[in-house]
């Protein structure tokens, strides 16, 4: 976890083995979601050995901010622009906050988060 933290946060790249259902994926999920939701990264690439899997890791992150209320509670400039979309991926377009557009997108496989004023309420 040391390793991740110190690349998310200074840069660089490291390589670790683990075994088989030890979490790996699930490990950088979090990691993903916890640079963006800080603000550590501007751009995230989530990439998997296989490209379904990480559309696969992309919509579990989706599906952690769609579902996780402490998660709103902590970041609700972030989640609950997501959650006011209602799963409907249409709505992200049009989606407005104090009438400025929040930019969000939400696809399968990618994930914009939203652009907010500090003054725009969060629900």
């Amino acid at each position: 976890m040391g390793k991740i933290e110190k690349a998310v946060v200074h840069g660089g790249n490291f390589a670790e083995a683990m075994p088989r259902g030890s979490g790996k994926s699930t490990i950088i999920e979090g990691a993903c979601l916890w640079a963006a939701l800080k603000g550590l990264r501007k751009f995230i690439a989530l990439i998997a050995a296989v490209a379904d899997f990480g559309v696969g890791m992309v919509d579990s992150i989706n599906s952690t901010i769609e579902n996780n209320d402490l998660l709103l509670e902590d970041f609700p400039e972030v989640v609950y622009p997501f959650r006011a979309l209602e799963q409907s991926n249409n709505r992200a377009s049009g989606q407005r906050c104090m009438g400025q557009l929040t930019w969000i997108k939400r696809t399968s496989g990618k994930l914009i988060f939203p652009t907010i004023a500090a003054a725009c309420p969060a629900g």
